[in-house]
């Protein structure tokens, strides 16, 4: 037998086993042209066979371009920020589009972030941010974006990348100036100071879950007024066992209000005695004032009746 046909059976008994890179190699130095053409088609075929049923997307989505467009008159109903982005990806398409925005001082931001339901490998994404709570005027910028596909593979762009790839800057103007912390005062009323886990609320049909409320003296020396607030309990002798209660307030610039706070509670709760243990007071500019027990704040001061009782 020829030493080139025997190379040539070594190299297809190489693919049998799997070998098929390094086989035809070793081999191509002994065969003649023919025989190394026959031997490529060979190897082809086999690559063929041996590649897996899917191919998997394993490369992250991509921004391409994107611009701001603005300015933006913050006082007016409904304002916002539109940033557009180009993006791409290989496979799976472009499935979710976070994008932060920084005030001048960098101490102000506004966030958003945009879902495809049927993902697209390309794509030209108007992003919407709500700034009509912002409370910093002047140049704001994108600070960051990160464009994701649909196995979750995604690709992060820092400020200096971003201005690179298009306009990242637009003018605010109009914005409250709002910088004030707000606040919760005493004098407000525990509305449900005893709780049973097995009654629904009154008039409720059966299976309905148990109702817990306070009303709040919330305040705002800045000129927004309070949006919202949240208010956790934690049982007195574990401060796992835990539930909370919020409420909104629709109407701006209240420098002070009543706020009723609602929530409900749930069969595999512990009985005993709730105290307040954390609260979180946010005005419409996005400033947010959280208290806590461990570290010192008195929350029990804020009702007339800081103890709610739940029983079976």
């Amino acid at each position: 037998m020829h030493i080139g046909s025997m190379l040539s059976v070594a190299a297809a008994a190489a693919l049998t086993t799997g070998a098929v890179h390094a086989a035809p190699a070793a081999s191509a130095a002994g065969m003649s042209p023919q025989q190394q053409a026959h031997m490529a088609k060979v190897v082809a075929a086999q690559r063929a066979r041996l590649a897996p049923e899917y191919n998997y997307d394993i490369r992250p989505a991509v921004l391409k371009g994107i611009s701001v467009k603005g300015p933006v008159k913050a006082n007016l109903k409904n304002a916002q920020a539109v940033v557009v982005m180009k993006v791409a990806d290989n496979l799976t398409g472009v499935s979710r589009i976070e994008v932060t925005l920084d005030s001048p001082s960098g101490q102000r931001h506004a966030w958003g972030t945009w879902r495809a339901d049927f993902p697209k490998t390309r794509d030209q994404v108007e992003l919407a941010i709500d700034m009509d709570e912002v409370s910093e005027n002047g140049l704001w910028r994108v600070s960051f974006v990160n464009v994701i596909d649909a196995n979750e593979y995604g690709t992060a762009y820092d400020e200096a990348a971003l201005a690179a790839m298009g306009s990242t800057t637009f003018t605010v103007s109009g914005a409250l100036g709002d910088e004030e912390y707000p606040n919760a005062q005493p004098g407000g009323t525990n509305l449900t100071p005893t709780v049973s886990l097995s009654t629904p609320p009154r008039g409720m049909l059966p299976g309905r879950s148990p109702r817990v409320g306070v009303e709040l003296n919330v305040s705002d020396a800045g000129a927004s007024g309070v949006r919202s607030a949240r208010l956790e309990f934690c049982h007195e002798m574990s401060e796992w066992d835990c539930f909370s209660m919020g409420g909104d307030l629709s109407r701006r610039g209240q420098a002070s209000a009543r706020l009723i706070l609602g929530g409900e509670l749930y069969g595999y709760m512990q009985t005993g005695r709730y105290r307040p243990s954390s609260l979180s007071v946010t005005d419409f500019a996005g400033n947010m004032h959280y208290l806590w027990v461990y570290q010192g704040d008195d929350l029990d001061g804020l009702l007339d009746n800081p103890v709610i009782v739940i029983t079976e």
